[in-house]
């Protein structure tokens, strides 16, 4: 997720985007739809801005990133993008509603054995609530390494996951292969390391994103039972206009209430706004569910993920003696794929910004990478003479 540095003021509403400031608002990685990557693979990334206009970013990566035991990260050493990046593929779009810059970076080829190269076996790895289940015994005594070379072993084609012995010898390893192909869904979840990106945009705004690089992707056309992680698509947003007082609002549970259904993407509707009515934005994706299995499940059994929304706003063509608390906010996001937009009373707003950031997440995947989506639609609106009439100065 996208953390922002110390040192930068928010507005007095995070939702809220003002002209005055940056606001990142999503990296978004893409490795042909996946939002992962395997170790040695390129991998595009789009890195999306609004408020302030970006003039200048550089952007600087560590791919020597440490997770404690508390969670925090460190880094031994920060240098800049371009000794990673692909030439010719760097590109900046600024000058809209939403700047953004794209381009693609390769992972290094080494990151996850050097990562583990210091590790004498996998046991020391695991949190000791994991069950014998999860990760057997005869398995917690295996260098990482060589786990390392059967999973590169099985990606080259060399071995396949359906022939291999038990036990097997490969090179002067005498390794139980078959259970280490077995516990792989379990066992990538240990050997997935993070990379991080750094952006200062502006001279000014530091902000930074973690990407995981595991082994899946590469495997899951090997091992059906591998799970890979694709980045969300929005099939729609659309906003309700409703008659009800109901604090939350599902646009298909509750599509009894609505009164008229407005397309902002795909589409364009003008917002008829008028007394009596309340609003709600609302989004969804139609795109199949990824599944996940969590490190603590005995079972090991696969459970889908979750979608979640973070809805962003700026007014547009505003004026100085135009008061903030008379322009369009939303309400708290308790549902996630719906919000309320709250109508300006200021009739002379036309048109507000709204951005959807979508991610998924699975709660017990170790380090699992988050897929995100980012959609950016304009609000057109225009207003009844009854609603003009009640909020005339």
């Amino acid at each position: 997720m996208v953390l922002l540095g110390c040192g930068i003021d928010f507005s007095t509403r995070y939702d809220r985007i003002e002209e005055n400031r940056v606001r990142p608002l999503a990296f978004v990685y893409d490795n042909n739809g996946l939002a992962e990557a395997s170790p040695g693979d390129s991998v595009w990334c789009t890195v999306y801005f609004a408020g302030e206009q970006v003039n200048t970013i550089d952007f600087s990566i560590t791919s020597s990133l440490i997770i404690n035991r508390f969670g925090r990260d460190t880094f031994a050493d920060t240098v800049s993008l371009d000794r990673y990046l692909i030439p010719e593929t760097y590109m900046e779009f600024f000058g809209g509603e939403t700047d953004s810059v794209k381009f693609r970076f390769i992972v290094p080829a080494e990151i996850i054995r050097n990562h583990f190269a210091r590790y004498q076996d996998i046991g020391s790895l695991f949190p000791p609530s994991v069950s014998d289940t999860v990760v057997p015994k005869t398995l917690r005594d295996i260098k990482p390494s060589e786990i390392i070379d059967v999973i590169e072993l099985l990606t080259a084609g060399e071995i396949s996951s359906e022939s291999v012995s038990n036990p097997f010898n490969i090179a002067t390893y005498d390794t139980d292969i078959q259970n280490i192909v077995t516990f792989l869904p379990m066992l990538l979840q240990v050997f997935t390391v993070n990379i991080k990106i750094f952006a200062l945009v502006n001279n000014h705004y530091l902000t930074e994103s973690t990407f995981s690089v595991r082994y899946n992707s590469r495997l899951a056309g090997i091992i059906p039972a591998i799970p890979v992680n694709h980045n969300p698509s929005i099939d729609w947003i659309r906003c309700c206009r409703v008659k009800s007082n109901k604090l939350l609002f599902d646009p298909i549970k509750d599509s009894a209430l609505i009164d008229t259904v407005y397309e902002l993407y795909p589409g364009c509707d003008t917002i008829q706004i008028d007394t009596g009515y309340r609003y709600f934005l609302a989004a969804d994706t139609l795109q199949f569910i990824d599944s996940c299995f969590s490190i603590t499940d005995s079972a090991m059994s696969r459970q889908p993920e979750r979608f979640s929304c973070e809805w962003f706003f700026q007014n547009s063509g505003t004026s100085q003696d135009m008061s903030v608390d008379s322009l369009v906010s939303l309400g708290v996001n308790f549902t996630g794929s719906s919000i309320e937009i709250t109508p300006p009373v200021d009739t002379r707003l036309r048109r507000v910004n709204i951005w959807l950031v979508m991610y998924d997440s699975f709660l017990g995947e170790r380090l699992r990478p988050v897929g995100f989506s980012l959609k950016g639609v304009r609000c057109i609106f225009s207003y009844s003479d009854e609603y003009v009439k009640k909020y005339r100065k």
